[in-house]
């Protein structure tokens, strides 16, 4: 099962890495293009904004890193109201983890629409479960700050890091197609190691002050889930949807199953069947 145009993709992918790529929709008819048009109308607002005829114009294609808006992972949800392992954290849509439900690929319409709005449901329902239990002067007095990377460094020792000093370094580790698209095991160990330093770069010394923090926070989390995603293909020892490994092309039934990462600073990778047997106990 693949996600996207099957093996067609990868030619894509090939000729994106060489050079630009151009196409045009020339061989659609009159009717068809506007059965198109009628069927996926937002497909052809951005050729409209810019006065491109896709029918008869080339444009420029690319292919774009989509997170979890087209792929999978997310989120752990431990319970039925999509509760997570933390306390009074609820998640939904492309946020939560939702391979249990679509497998290896995804995508943007189908069971995925309606995840998002039946997960947007019950995560809100539960937040106010929640909430509503937890209400009274104990539980707002016991509030405080957890946030550290990016907002309260680990050393007191200054260093000359910023916010999109550490975005455009994970950039370059996660979203080139001949790092991502096609992976190897070395690839990934090199990458990996890269993130790491990153990591403990912004764990160490990135913060910011006033509005500042917003940005250093959120380059903490993109560091983050860069290590995270590349730990987690280095273990998939497999090609499996859209992980495609081209030192390892075949898929391995001792990975058919999701992988659960658990921890921040210190982390540890851990299958289906150990994660069941983890909520269980």
């Amino acid at each position: 099962m693949r996600n996207g145009i099957g093996d067609r993709e990868e030619e894509v992918a090939r000729a994106l890495i060489d050079g630009p790529v151009y196409a045009r929709l020339d061989q659609a008819e009159p009717a068809l293009q506007g059965w198109l048009r009628q069927g996926q109308p937002n497909c052809f607002v951005p050729y409209d904004r810019v006065g491109i005829d896709p029918f008869s114009e080339l444009f420029r294609i690319t292919l774009r890193a989509e997170g979890t808006v087209r792929g999978t992972g997310g989120i752990d949800i431990v319970s039925d109201d999509c509760a997570t392992g933390v306390p009074g954290l609820y998640v939904a849509g492309d946020a939560a983890s939702r391979e249990m439900m679509t497998g290896a690929v995804s995508g943007g319409g189908a069971v995925n629409s309606s995840w998002a709005l039946a997960s947007g449901w019950w995560a809100g329902k539960g937040a106010s479960t929640h909430a509503k239990r937890r209400t009274g002067k104990a539980f707002r007095s016991a509030v405080q700050s957890l946030g550290q990377a990016g907002l309260r460094p680990a050393s007191s020792a200054s260093a000359d890091i910023s916010a999109s000093e550490v975005i455009e370094v994970v950039r370059s580790e996660v979203t080139p197609l001949g790092k991502n698209f096609f992976r190897t095991g070395e690839g990934l160990e090199k990458s990996g190691e890269r993130l790491e330093s990153v990591w403990r770069d912004v764990r160490d010394h990135l913060q910011g002050e006033g509005l500042d923090r917003v940005r250093t926070r959120e380059a903490a989390s993109i560091a983050a889930a860069g290590r995270w995603s590349v730990a987690a293909a280095l273990h998939r020892t497999e090609s499996r949807g859209m992980h495609r490994r081209t030192d390892l092309p075949g898929k391995s039934p001792a990975f058919a199953h999701r992988l659960v990462i658990t921890g921040v600073d210190e982390f540890r990778i851990a299958g289906a069947p150990e994660r069941l047997a983890e909520l269980a106990s």
